[in-house]
């Protein structure tokens, strides 16, 4: 559907505003962890330290980067509007808005501000989708609602109002995100491969296709409860046929004949960080030499922003009228993430003992590849369509 052209360029459709300032933030906010990780700088907010860097990667930098996605995706999926113009403005108002008041020392108001952006971004893609009688998404709307209820437990667990198990919020977050990548990544990619590529043939099986989300779900389940409730064995053997799974998946949506498309590529690339993540977390549970951070960084190092720096480089070009090709500066960005993925996930397996200089590299990696993505696409994203 055509953007609304009585709008400024950047507010008519949400992936515009939303791509920038996500990418944007998600290039500063990793620095600024390094220097508080390495104990250069610290600051004193309603949440600090290891509590703000997983709560702004988390609900901060990937809600705004979703957000843009699905305003987008919800509005070709129904064919009805989503957010733009003013009232899209006003979504990015409540995102910054988040982002500040975390760093003030008011607790109980970030929590009520802060807390208020997915579930009004839920609402917004609901209304279309019920509307257009879309019901197959429906399923969308019940992932980003329950990111926002993981917020909201975030922010009472910060507060000391309720007690969590460590860990638990960034675990289940993960298995979301993990779950979402999967439902969308399963509709676009053996599409996208097999209409780029007259001589592919990605395929779909429908029992590996709810083995690979329905074990999904009953891994995010599970951790709801904790895996230690379950009988004896039943998790580890849920993670390994979760695995399997994805693996046969991946490998049937023919990702080999894309490996002369960088556009194409880096989607089944990123994608395959979702099984790996899975072995990962399945190693964790009979052995402590690998530890949790890392199945964590290789579902949001590598799978959650390659998919993302995907979606980003692909729907700024298709959605401005360009050609969907990926150039010099888009492989780049492509390149760097994979890396920065690569050096926060195998680094630390090789030389576990310098483990801040693998930080630093992933961190320095992941920031070029975002603020590459800024300004590569500043231009194209203030601006109209091409093709108009």
């Amino acid at each position: 559907m055509a953007e609304n052209p009585q709008t400024i360029s950047i507010l008519r459709l949400g992936f515009r505003p939303f791509f920038l300032l996500g990418g944007l933030y998600s290039a500063l906010i990793v620095p600024l962890w390094i220097l508080q990780f390495a104990g250069v700088y610290f600051h004193e907010g309603a949440l600090t330290g290891m509590q703000w860097h997983l709560h702004e990667m988390l609900f901060g930098f990937f809600p705004a980067i979703l957000t843009g996605f699905l305003f987008t995706a919800v509005h070709n999926w129904t064919k009805r509007p989503t957010p733009t113009g003013p009232l899209l403005l006003l979504f990015i108002l409540v995102w910054l808005s988040g982002r500040v008041v975390v760093l003030l020392p008011y607790p109980v108001f970030a929590a009520v501000v802060d807390s208020a952006f997915l579930p009004i971004v839920a609402l917004a893609i609901a209304v279309p989708i019920l509307k257009s009688r879309n019901y197959r998404n429906l399923g969308v709307v019940m992932v980003v609602s329950l990111l926002g209820a993981l917020n909201i437990l975030f922010h009472l667990d910060a507060l000391g109002l309720i007690a969590l198990a460590p860990r638990q919020i960034p675990t289940l977050t993960f298995d979301l995100a993990s779950l979402l990548m999967a439902i969308i990544a399963g509709r676009i990619i053996p599409i996208f491969t097999r209409n780029a590529l007259s001589g592919s043939n990605p395929k779909r099986i429908p029992l590996i296709e709810r083995i690979a989300l329905g074990s999904l779900v009953a891994i995010f389940a599970a951790d709801v409860i904790a895996p230690s409730g379950l009988p004896f064995g039943m998790f580890p053997l849920l993670l390994a046929l979760a695995m399997i799974a994805h693996a046969i998946r991946l490998f049937l949506w023919d990702p080999l004949s894309t490996r002369s498309n960088p556009i194409l590529w880096i989607l089944p690339l990123s994608y395959l960080w979702i099984p790996i993540a899975l072995a990962l977390r399945l190693v964790t549970e009979f052995t402590p030499i690998v530890p949790t951070y890392l199945w964590f960084h290789a579902i949001s190092v590598g799978a959650m922003a390659g998919l993302m720096l995907a979606m980003m480089t692909r729907t700024s070009l298709g959605h401005t009228g360009r050609p969907i090709k990926a150039g010099p500066m888009e492989i780049a960005i492509y390149t760097l993430v994979g890396l920065a993925a690569l050096t926060r996930v195998v680094g630390p397996l090789v030389l576990p003992l310098e483990h801040m200089f693998w930080v630093v590299i992933s961190g320095g990696l992941w920031s070029f590849a975002f603020l590459l993505y800024v300004v590569r696409y500043l231009p194209i994203l203030t601006t109209p369509r091409s093709d108009v």
